[in-house]
């Protein structure tokens, strides 16, 4: 699948993996608005061009593809579909939007 020019990307986890894809999408021109829980990262991205979303629910609701790079499986599902993601970030997502999720996860996890 490419990448339309105007589809806009939303990127949750800037930790070592999502700093890194974040830095790659801005190099590459796209526009990319972040959100992570560690002010200092988050202060980073912006320094590097992306805008700030203030919390992950809005910023789902946002974008065209949403992106996470966060801790567990556990972290993923709890900001998707609990209350962790302001009823589920998940719900909040536009029709047709694309959902990304390079957090290490065990398959087994999205089985239950």
């Amino acid at each position: 699948m490419s990448m339309a020019s105007h589809e806009s990307i939303g990127f949750v986890g800037l930790g070592g993996m999502g700093r890194g894809l974040v830095k790659n999408l801005l190099k590459h021109g796209r526009g990319v608005t972040v959100f992570d829980i560690n002010d200092a990262a988050l202060a980073n991205a912006v320094a590097q061009g992306a805008t700030a979303a203030t919390d992950v629910a809005s910023l789902a609701g946002q974008v065209d593809i949403l992106a996470v790079c966060v801790t567990t499986a556990e972290v993923v599902q709890e900001m998707m579909l609990g209350d962790g993601g302001a009823q589920g970030a998940l719900k909040r997502m536009r029709p047709g939007a694309v959902f990304l999720d390079h957090t290490t996860t065990s398959p087994a996890m999205w089985k239950s």
